[in-house]
């Protein structure tokens, strides 16, 4: 025993060292598949293996800063064998400076990057001490100064790649420089004096020239290749980073990515996502944002020239005066260690060169022959048929879950030691390729969706806000069905779970034969059975609820029904006796509310399902749930996806950069238009008829219902306390005259003049344009509609009022507001905040300058 104690304390240094060696060299290349797999063994081999790394390379260090001659032991030998094994300290420290495929595990450690910064300053100091304490002498001292610059070099390197990833680092990256408009007290200074010296002066405003949207008629699919693909996926990331940090896209940006991505196909539109995903996972989970600048670059040699330096110079060492056995297995480890750094420091250096920055980083220095021999190099190590992420979506099935999860003795223990939900994923959850046309219906549905947004915006608020709504609309079966999309939504997703299992196990022998159905089926369960997958296992990414809650009660039911039977039942023979049951009253009529079980919910909805013909019953539920798919993808906060990445990528998050692109989720209001807020000008909701004015009377109007204003808003001062009153703001040139035919309380009835801008040369057919707008707050039913003609004046009709201004050119609109004022309550009753009306869309013969845009 006390041989083997000797044993251990002889080797365990080396055993230290070469174990940090060794797990560097499993991080360098697991890390590297790591976001292409979904595994959980690899996984936790790679978390084990991060954790294990740092902590195996300090402690090394502080076992090195501890030695001793021990006794009975040659002083001089001693000596000599603790010098070599001194200059393992710097080794240690390019261990510490970890890999360039991995910095960080999870997103989270990226905002540890202060911890680690105070870690390097500490262990930085150590190794020095370790080596100082071993008095060098000047044969060793050349090559460990070099072996201590790459190690810096290397530790600095992935504390600053974690500063660069966190999301604070991220954010304000991207935050744009402060911009504080045109000199606003010189230009009225200079307004006032060119008053007062009786000169006549009138304030224009210029909008900004800016690229009409995208329309229908301008999008057309392209084939373009993949150098193309790449360099466009390279262009649009540090738009495509504002998905992850929360952010959303300028008028520009908007304009610009829907222009280039709605004209690619299904195919080259995926392909450019998997490679920003990719981007995306290296700039929060390895070094990329450090080694692909012109610092990192430079890092990078002068890491490769020191090291190769100081082995160099190792290597020239006199040997003979290091004679004895111990002295020479330390030299031989110290020469693996040399090796291993070099190997692992060429061949990072060859993954910075093989990947798409640095294509993309010569295609913008036009260096086309290097940019053309690198493609050939990438094509080959990262073929384009290749998935860039796991391309899986998981599968978690209700009914299957019931019928084989068995109270044993072992899920007894898992359960009671918190593990239950690891146990099940890894039983009960599989996981399938994502299927090619639920990709390309998801890439169509969007892409209509875009075009629908400029030619209508109300449609992008539906279709982003509607979880089932607008299909069941739109497919006439909402007044039957409705019922079951405006419930919460994890109640929901158990509901049309369960159904489309239900109508699936109905339907199994009848669609065989159909390849049109077939896919429908397929399609709706694939989706059904991963929407279930996130509902359980991923509840952090879909919208806050009980979902969990609702599921084990959901599961409890289905079990207790299930095992009325003398055997088990396969998934086929329990959906049929699902379907036998009577569910004419609605269960919560019958057993309360305690229980928020959706079994028998789901069967009224099966049935309500299998009264259509199967060729419309599965296209209803393929459109529900991808409708369903995408409000998941659009409500899932933004770190969520990213955390994702790490984990080989989810399903949702692919869905959501393809809106992200395509729809350009809720982008800003654009600056070079004028909008108002609700609030801003008096408006009416009983307003009568369609009247006109004589162009002679608007000058007269105006200063009518100026005057008219001024004493409302002082008869409104004078009875405050009595009654609360709405003073209108100052109308805005041209916007909009007040007739106040008489006092009366808000809303009550009123006459609005509009003056609007067309085309007179196009000539009174021609020069017409229907005015489309809505208001996002449901304060009345819209939209409505106007339809002016050149030189005409008109009331707003209807219930609807607002506020409309011509735009310069073409007649384009670019001014829309009305609703309610701040804090006054609505049809319902609710009070509404101050919010944007925004313009939807013109149409005539000539589209309105802006693309539609508000």
């Amino acid at each position: 025993m006390a041989g083997m104690v000797a044993l251990w304390n002889e080797w365990e240094i080396r055993v230290l060292v070469l174990s940090s060696l060794a797990l560097q060299v499993f991080l360098l290349f697991s890390a590297v598949i790591r976001k292409r797999n979904v595994s959980a063994v690899l996984g936790l081999l790679l978390w084990l293996a991060y954790l294990l790394a740092d902590s195996i390379a300090i402690y090394a260090l502080g076992y090195l800063s501890q030695t001793r001659v021990p006794r009975g032991v040659d002083v001089r030998s001693f000596r000599n064998t603790h010098r070599i094994q001194a200059f393992w300290a710097p080794f240690l420290l390019l261990h510490l400076g970890g890999q360039d495929t991995i910095t960080a595990f999870s997103i989270e450690d990226n905002e540890l990057w202060k911890r680690h910064l105070l870690s390097l300053l500490s262990q930085v100091a150590l190794a020095m001490y370790v080596f100082a304490k071993s008095r060098p002498g000047a044969d060793i001292l050349a090559p460990a100064v070099f072996m201590f610059l790459s190690g810096i070099l290397k530790y600095g390197e992935r504390t600053w790649a974690l500063k660069c990833a966190s999301m604070d680092n991220l954010r304000s990256g991207m935050v744009t420089t402060p911009d504080p408009g045109p000199n606003y007290a010189k230009f009225m200074e200079e307004y006032r004096f060119t008053r007062e010296a009786g000169l006549q002066a009138e304030i224009v405003i210029e909008p900004e020239r800016r690229g009409g949207g995208v329309t229908a008629a301008a999008i057309a699919e392209e084939s373009v290749p993949y150098t193309t693909i790449i360099t466009d996926a390279r262009r649009f990331f540090v738009t495509f980073k504002r998905l992850f940090v929360n952010l959303i896209l300028s008028f520009q940006d908007r304009t610009r990515s829907q222009a280039t991505f709605l004209r690619l196909t299904p195919e080259q539109a995926y392909k450019i996502i998997e490679i920003e995903l990719s981007l995306m996972y290296d700039t929060l989970h390895s070094k990329a944002a450090v080694i692909h600048t012109w610092y990192g670059r430079l890092f990078r040699c002068v890491t490769l020239l020191s090291t190769s330096a100081a082995c160099l110079l190792f290597n020239l060492l006199d040997k003979d005066r290091y004679e004895s056995h111990d002295t020479r297995v330390d030299i031989f480890i110290t020469n693996l260690l040399f090796g291993g750094a070099l190997c692992l420091e060429v061949y990072a250096i060859g993954m910075m060169l093989i990947s798409y920055w640095t294509y993309a980083a010569l295609q913008g220095c036009n260096c086309r022959t290097l940019s053309h021999l690198l493609f050939k190099s990438i094509k080959y190590f990262r073929p384009e048929s290749r998935p860039k992420w796991s391309n899986l979506m998981a599968q978690h099935n209700l009914i299957s879950y019931c019928l084989h999860d068995r109270a044993t003795l072992l899920t007894k223990v898992i359960t009671m030691v918190g593990l239950k939900g690891h146990w099940d994923s890894w039983m009960h959850i599989q996981h399938i390729d994502v299927l090619p046309e639920l990709k390309t219906l998801v890439f169509r549905e969007l892409k209509d969706k875009a075009v629908s947004i400029v030619d209508n915006a109300e449609s992008y608020r539906k279709f982003s806000n509607h979880r089932g709504q607008w299909a069941l609309q739109c497919k006439g079966y909402y007044k039957e069905l409705g019922w079951s999309v405006e419930v919460e939504f994890d109640e929901s997703i158990l509901l049309w779970h369960i159904a489309t299992d239900l109508c699936f196990y109905y339907d199994i022998d009848g669609s065989d034969g159909d390849a049109k159905l077939t896919e429908y089926v397929g399609i709706s369960r694939a989706v059904s059975n991963y929407m279930l997958f996130l509902l359980v296992a991923r509840p952090f990414m879909l919208t806050a609820g009980i979902g969990q809650i609702r599921f084990g009660d959901t599961c409890a039911e289905a079990k207790i029904f299930f095992e009325r039977e003398m055997a088990l039942p396969d998934e086929r023979a329990a959906a049929a006796m699902v379907l036998e049951v009577n569910a004419e009253i609605a269960p919560r009529d019958v057993k309360g509310d305690r229980s928020k079980s959706v079994l028998f919910d789901a069967c009224r909805l099966a049935k309500s399902l299998l009264e259509l013909q199967p060729g419309k019953r599965w296209r209803l539920i393929r459109v529900v749930w991808v409708e369903i798919l995408c409000y998941a993808a659009s409500k899932c906060r933004s770190n969520f996806h990213a955390k994702q990445l790490s984990n080989g990528g989810e399903l949702l998050t692919v869905v959501c950069c393809c809106q992200f692109f395509s729809l350009s989720q809720t982008p800003d209001a654009d600056p070079g238009r004028d909008t108002f807020t609700c609030g801003t000008l008096f408006m009416c909701l009983n307003l009568r008829g369609l009247f006109k004015k004589k162009p002679e009377e608007v000058g007269k109007s105006r200063r009518q219902s100026q005057e008219q204003d001024q004493d409302q808003a002082a008869a409104v001062d004078a009875e405050t306390e009595q009654e609360p009153q709405y003073v209108p703001a100052p109308a805005p040139i041209r916007a909009a005259s007040f007739e106040k035919l008489e006092r009366s309380p808000p809303y009550s009835g009123s006459n609005i003049a509009f003056d609007l801008l067309v085309e007179p040369e196009l000539g009174e057919d021609r020069g017409a344009r229907q005015v489309l707008a809505y208001c996002p707050s449901p304060c009345f039913d819209l939209p409505a509609g106007l339809m002016m003609r050149a030189g005409e004046r008109c009331d707003a009709p209807g219930t609807a009022g607002f506020v409309l201004d011509g735009c310069p050119t073409k007649g384009a609109l670019k001014k829309v507001a009305s609703c309610l004022p701040p804090d006054v309550a609505g049809g319902d009753g609710e009070a509404r905040p101050p919010h944007l009306v925004r313009f939807l869309s013109t149409s005539g013969s000539t589209a309105p300058a802006n693309g539609g845009l508000p």
